[in-house]
């Protein structure tokens, strides 16, 4: 998949943004499907990687969602099937968490900081039709912005939901971890060890 043709005009601009990459913890929810609901796989970033998500261009990195409110890790959940046309009553069972999360190195894309210098609104990154733009071999300028995020090695960004108005979703670099970094599954015990 070719890059996205802003790509270099958002690499200076999020590298402007160094500055305002700070610490992050908190918890984050996910629902994942039960093929991914096992301590292995929950946290491993794969099934993105093989699929893409909205801030991740398939087959190049591992990335975690998880949304900073229940309700909207349902909405996205529920969303995603959606888009996939799949409606909620035919949904495949799937597995709720909450992860624990303390990282060293986040940048948070609804900061109005960083919007002064990234060149993108937030319609701009939430609004387009990711899976289309993928489908049809395009990256998707909200994949552009993780990309480089990774390039640049960012542990995640704070991002907002395109489900939910006012929520906001966490998009972990799983491989970008730094000494000091931790994520915990709350109750991991209850999982399966693999899928």
């Amino acid at each position: 998949m070719p890059e996205h043709p802003r790509s270099a005009e958002l690499r200076e601009a999020m590298q402007n943004c160094l500055k305002f990459v700070a610490p992050w913890s908190g918890t984050i929810y996910r629902f994942t499907t039960v093929r991914y609901a096992s301590r292995s796989d929950m946290l491993s970033g794969r099934g993105s990687r093989a699929s893409g998500g909205r801030w991740n261009p398939p087959g190049q990195f591992d990335c975690v969602y998880g949304s900073l409110e229940p309700g909207t890790a349902t909405a996205e959940s529920l969303g995603m099937s959606s888009a996939f046309g799949i409606p909620p009553a035919k949904m495949p069972p799937r597995m709720f968490v909450a992860i624990d999360v303390q990282l060293q190195a986040v940048l948070d894309v609804r900061d109005k900081r960083v919007s002064a210098f990234l060149p993108v609104s937030e319609r701009d990154l939430i609004g387009p039709n990711w899976i289309a733009l993928q489908d049809a071999g395009q990256e998707a300028l909200s994949q552009a912005v993780g990309r480089i995020a990774w390039e640049l090695k960012f542990e995640a960004l704070l991002v907002p939901s395109a489900r939910v108005p006012g929520g906001a979703n966490l998009a972990l670099f799983p491989g970008r971890r730094r000494k000091g970094s931790s994520w915990k599954i709350q109750g991991a015990r209850d999982l399966p060890k693999e899928s």
